[in-house]
């Protein structure tokens, strides 16, 4: 299974410490983020954690502390984004063609994500920023993964099961889906113990515990596979 770690917040960059407890604890309690005492208990054990997904505007926070991850297969999506405003379609078009052309140079594909069709013309994969081809790819595995499995409608992307929390990204980007307003990540973020099992508050009355059932989707684990 993947475990996700960067669709509600940015852990990398502002949670780093909390997420190196967790692994060497071996678990993290999620918070239903619709029902709040409904809490699952994920295991972090590289024996059902196939990937360890992260998607940051900033890894720096993990930089030196990536040999703490290295029992785990990872994948590393690193966000470039306006921090002012969505960019018009014209302006879409014109960062296409430039990022296109960085790409070329040095053998990068350039994704897009949840983006127009037309933005292929001008040479960007727009097939999924996390799709399960670029996830076996980095990983070198091949994944079976069950039906529903979290696919959004409007992208092809993998989601895996997310371990962060909404109205917690500090990053404050205006038109971020993750955050209703600045005050309420602001009290949530007093909130954060980077020794809890909760990436905010801990354990309240009324809290019903659920194990997550998990297991490894690689087809194979003993088997060596060629990505080209």
């Amino acid at each position: 299974m993947i475990i996700n770690t960067g669709m509600r917040t940015d852990i990398p960059a502002f949670y780093s410490k909390w997420l190196l407890n967790r692994i060497k604890e071996g678990f993290v309690y999620v918070r239903n983020p619709y029902y709040k005492h409904q809490v699952t208990k994920y295991s972090l054990s590289p024996n059902v954690v196939d990937c360890l997904a992260f998607c940051t505007k900033n890894p720096h926070p993990l930089i030196f502390h990536l040999s703490e991850l290295d029992k785990y297969k990872q994948f590393w999506f690193i966000t470039i984004t306006p921090n002012l405003r969505p960019p018009t379609p014209k302006e879409q078009i014109e960062i296409a063609k430039v990022f296109s052309k960085i790409g070329k140079k040095n053998n990068i594909t350039i994704h897009a994500c949840c983006e127009k069709e037309d933005l292929k013309d001008y040479g960007i994969d727009i097939t999924g920023c996390m799709s399960q081809e670029i996830v076996e790819k980095a990983i070198q595995n091949k994944l079976h993964t069950p039906k529903n499995n979290s696919k959004r409608t409007e992208c092809n992307c993998l989601m895996g099961n997310d371990i962060g929390a909404y109205n917690t990204c500090m990053h404050l980007c205006k038109y971020c889906y993750a955050n209703a307003n600045q005050g309420l990540v602001k009290e949530n973020v007093k909130k954060h113990n980077p020794n809890s099992p909760f990436l905010i508050g801990e354990l309240e009355e009324g809290d019903k515990i659920t194990e997550a059932k998990q297991k490894s989707w690689i087809i194979g684990q003993n088997e060596q596979i060629s990505f080209i």
